[in-house]
């Protein structure tokens, strides 16, 4: 069985000569702007060597 891991998007992605990071990020439920929208929150850094 794998390990699944659920994001809503991806913040950033930095490749910095062979390692490479991508930032995940979700949606804050409880943290909203100024009209109502969820802001995205910081969730998960993957690393690649």
């Amino acid at each position: 069985m794998s390990d699944e891991i659920y994001t809503d998007g991806i913040g950033e992605i930095t490749v910095t000569g062979s390692v490479v990071r991508v930032d995940l990020m979700t949606m804050a439920v409880n943290d909203k702007d100024e009209e109502g929208r969820l802001k995205p929150a910081f969730k998960q850094r993957l690393f690649s060597l």
